[in-house]
């Protein structure tokens, strides 16, 4: 489940912790908003591009992919905003939740992964349809 998050600015550097007074320097932090955990991180990806979202081929995928997204304006990349006074969130409207929005074509997303899947072919979901054709030849 997403949680909240404070920017802290500690000796280590800037980090963000789920925690508002932060337990290495024990100031209070930034409040940043809501943000996915990691499970919700790792669906995300999966569902933006497609692909598992850990493995071999993530630095090829992530060098692809680079240039064929930007950042959601909207949700500041988070794919979350705040409702309720920021008591509760919602996945962001723009984004669909997914943090970012692609910027090329669906043809050109589509040569990417078959890119990817070329080299790495244990990257690969299965897609709904994927699925559906071999519960139908059990």
């Amino acid at each position: 489940m997403p949680a909240k998050s404070w920017k802290h600015d500690c000796r280590f550097g800037a980090i963000s912790l789920r925690v508002e007074v932060c337990w290495i320097c024990g100031k209070r932090g930034r409040y940043e908003g809501w943000t996915y955990l990691m499970f919700e991180a790792m669906g995300v990806y999966q569902r933006l591009y497609g692909l598992k979202p850990i493995g071999p081929h993530r630095p090829l995928a992530d060098k692809l992919y680079s240039r064929s997204t930007v950042c959601c304006t909207r949700c500041r990349g988070t794919g979350l905003i705040e409702v309720k006074n920021a008591k509760a969130f919602a996945p962001c409207d723009h984004c669909k939740g997914l943090r970012r929005l692609f910027v090329v074509s669906a043809k050109t997303r589509s040569e990417i992964r078959a890119r990817v899947l070329q080299k790495f072919p244990e990257a690969s979901l299965k897609t709904n349809s994927e699925i559906e054709r071999l519960n139908q030849q059990r």
